[in-house]
């Protein structure tokens, strides 16, 4: 029983794209902005993957998913009031 091709792509993609390619453009994202506005972004990267989810594959959130993004957005925007 050897190593199925499509999942050898499947962990190479995750490997190459979702963590190598997402690591790298990360490093570069926090070289120009802020390190507030850089733990901002990925605070809200929950709220961002339900977003995409739904628009992308059809996912719908439960009534909790929703009181979860509307939570971690609410704390967002209450940490950027003082500015």
């Amino acid at each position: 029983a050897g190593l199925d091709v499509s999942v050898a792509l499947a962990v190479l993609y995750l490997g190459v794209l979702s963590t190598a390619f997402g690591n790298w453009a990360q490093t570069l994202g926090q070289q120009v902005v802020s390190a507030e506005r850089a733990a901002l972004i990925y605070a809200l990267d929950p709220v961002y993957a339900a977003g995409f989810a739904y628009v992308l594959l059809g996912e719908e959130l439960s009534p909790t998913g929703v009181l979860g993004a509307v939570l971690i957005a609410g704390a967002a925007l209450y940490s950027r009031a003082d500015e």
